[in-house]
């Protein structure tokens, strides 16, 4: 976390990152169902039903010092907390 903080992100990085995005999101709208019900959330949340086809053009319009700025602002090592689960014996 605290690296991540402290510089950008090789641009490979930030490539592998934006390719693993959008295969995800294609992946997850490949029935006409999810396609619905994607196009249904975007409009009730406010965005518009065709909010989805700007997708991956927006994934793609993200930089290196974006990302850096985003982890300044929300990752917060001194803020964070540690859960370790183990099975019950």
């Amino acid at each position: 976390m605290r690296k991540i903080r402290e510089a950008p992100i090789s641009e490979e990085e930030l490539a592998r990152a934006k390719g693993m995005a959008i295969t995800a999101n294609a992946v997850d709208l490949q029935t006409n169902e999810a396609q619905a019900g994607k196009a249904i959330n975007d409009e009730l949340f406010g965005l518009g039903f065709k909010n989805g086809d700007r997708y991956e053009q927006s994934i793609n319009a993200v930089t290196r010092e974006d990302v850096l700025r985003v982890a300044r602002k929300y990752l917060c090592p001194e803020a964070s907390a540690l859960a370790i689960v183990e099975p019950k014996e």
